[in-house]
């Protein structure tokens, strides 16, 4: 790649929708879990088999507080069931709450619980890991894009292991064909992995008539690792139905695409009926999609405005309109409306959204929390514990998630912590620091400026990814897409990159020739690479060394 980027036109006008954040939520069945900016984790609900984290059993804790054992070094999380599990820093992985059939990397039998985090052996260069709804099984993510699998085998073949495969693995094992991935989705029979190119594989239940898997097996027999017929999708998301199938979702150029469970409405989101799924579905009245995020028997999606729109079940009050009436499905209830429906009650655009079986969440720019959902076991954090009690619009919890630092990667190289020396602290190896070179001219309405990276010889060549970053003065940060040539929003689980491939002895990235740029004050742009075989291993692995570097403030 020898090329340099020129930003024509203004960056000014570029349409710029509410930042992803890194702080995000997860949640299990009645516990959610904070990932706050400085690398600290916040934990409440219910914690009888230990998920909360804090060293004791607390059967309702709606109060929110810190997993001291973790300190400040966590980067991704994780929950299903009464399962917790979360990434830190080193890319250690660490579990905790009912860890039964050998989720703590070790054959164990049923009833076995941890009540603050212990470390899964076997386990290193780890950038995610995800939880089967369930919470019987454990799947991390490697630098490599290799899926790891552990803990319960429920005769779909979910560990990867075809059929005949044990009921349990209490050790981490390679699920053999699983590589190459950058986002994974799971239920508690069937995992999706995509792949850089937007391609999917599949693994564990093959439902034929629900899932349109190229595969001649029966529908009760195990999946290996197979390819499926989705392909070219930037995000994808799965909810296990309570049909062995589940249910996956996809955005493919802005589009909703579903395909699996055609029993519970959230397929076509209550517009009609769907007997069948030969191909994916496209959900109309849905469009210019960022994220969607699915649990339980609904949805929630989140478009580039950073609106928010549900489909499925509203019993729990999950679709967030004030109601807990659904949208249609099949066998149509009483008071079934029509999806999507529109979330109330958020005061504007949101980063991200996250949803379980019983309570959903969203989190604004600012590292404001909001939850609804069911109140059982103080899981909506906002000190109510009534069994099978509703909110049913977002309500703001007394929390933050503090100030994204990472957008001033320069002086840190890890969210809000001084770059001392050593691994992911800022400092690179040495002999192997990459040369930033910046120069600028003229006032801010009449910018010249310019900007590269030259790598050091042992990097060149290398299988990696350069990454452009515009953090604005808000605090919200885009990335240049390279693909679409446009600056996206900043994604923690789907990193958009510059170029993606071998690297360049140098690249020239930054090419302004007379811009007003004044609408943009106060903005910042970063350069940085890092080495992998794609975006997000690659994002991670420049985290870690620090190869990233503050070339444009705008003045």
């Amino acid at each position: 790649m020898r090329r340099a980027l020129v930003l024509a036109g203004s960056l000014a006008g570029l349409a710029c929708p509410a930042l992803a954040a890194i702080p995000h939520v997860v949640i299990g069945d009645y516990h959610m879990l904070l990932l706050n900016a400085d690398g600290s984790v916040t934990s409440w609900g219910r914690g009888d088999s230990g998920q909360l984290g804090r060293g004791q059993a607390d059967r309702n804790n709606p109060a929110p507080a810190k997993i001291a054992s973790l300190g400040t070094e966590v980067v991704a999380l994780t929950a299903g069931g009464q399962l917790s599990a979360a990434v830190k820093r080193d890319g250690s992985v660490w579990v905790w709450g009912n860890v039964s059939d050998g989720l703590i990397g070790s054959n164990t039998s049923g009833g076995q619980f941890r009540y603050e985090p212990v470390q899964v052996p076997g386990l290193s260069g780890i950038v995610s890991v995800l939880a089967a709804t369930n919470g019987y099984s454990l799947y991390a993510t490697d630098s490599n894009g290799q899926i790891w699998a552990w803990g319960y085998d429920n005769g779909y073949g979910n560990l990867g292991l075809g059929p005949g495969g044990p009921q349990q693995r209490g050790q981490p094992q390679p699920v053999a064909g699983a590589t190459g991935i950058v986002q994974l989705a799971v239920t508690g029979t069937q995992m999706i992995g995509r792949r850089q190119d937007g391609s999917l594989i599949g693994w564990g239940s093959n439902a034929v008539r629900d899932n349109p898997i190229q595969a001649v097996a029966a529908a009760t027999d195990p999946l290996g690792v197979t390819a499926l017929k989705p392909t070219g999708l930037a995000f994808i998301d799965a909810t296990a139905t309570g049909n062995a199938a589940g249910l996956y979702y996809g955005i493919k150029n802005g589009q909703a695409l579903a395909w699996g469970d055609t029993n519970s409405g959230m397929l076509t989101c209550g517009q009609e009926n769907a007997q069948t799924a030969a191909q994916p579905y496209t959900i109309k009245n849905l469009a210019n999609l960022r994220q969607i995020a699915a649990g339980g028997g609904s949805a929630l999606f989140v478009d580039g405005a950073g609106s928010v729109f549900a489909c499925g079940q509203g019993s729990n009050g999950l679709l967030g309109d004030g109601t807990t009436a659904s949208t249609k499905w099949d066998s149509v209830p009483a008071n079934a409306k029509a999806g999507p429906v529109r979330v109330q009650g958020l005061p504007g655009p949101v980063s991200y959204v996250f949803t379980g079986a019983f309570a959903a969440a969203a989190l604004m720019p600012d590292g404001a929390v909001y939850t609804w959902g069911r109140t059982d076991g103080g899981v909506l954090g906002n000190g109510v514990t009534t069994s099978n009690g509703v909110v049913s619009t977002p309500t703001r919890i007394a929390l933050n998630a503090g100030v994204d630092n990472s957008s001033n990667p320069g002086n840190t190289g890890n969210p809000g912590t001084p770059g001392t020396g050593g691994p992911g602290t800022g400092t690179p190896a040495p002999g192997t620091e990459p040369a930033f070179s910046t120069a600028q001219s003229g006032p801010l309405n009449n910018l010249t400026a310019r900007a590269g990276v030259t790598l050091p010889a042992a990097h060149a060549g290398q299988p990696g990814a350069i990454f452009v970053v515009l953090a604005l003065a808000d605090g919200r940060v885009l990335m240049l897409d390279g693909a679409q040539s446009t600056f996206v929003p900043y994604n923690p689980f789907a990193t958009a990159a510059l170029y993606v491939g071998a690297l360049p002895v140098s690249a020239p990235i930054l090419n302004i020739n007379g811009m007003d740029l004044s609408a943009l004050v106060g903005s910042s742009i970063f350069l940085g690479y890092g080495l992998g075989v794609n975006s997000q291993a690659a994002v991670n692995e420049m985290l870690r060394a620090g190869r990233f570097s503050n070339v444009l403030t705008l003045r």
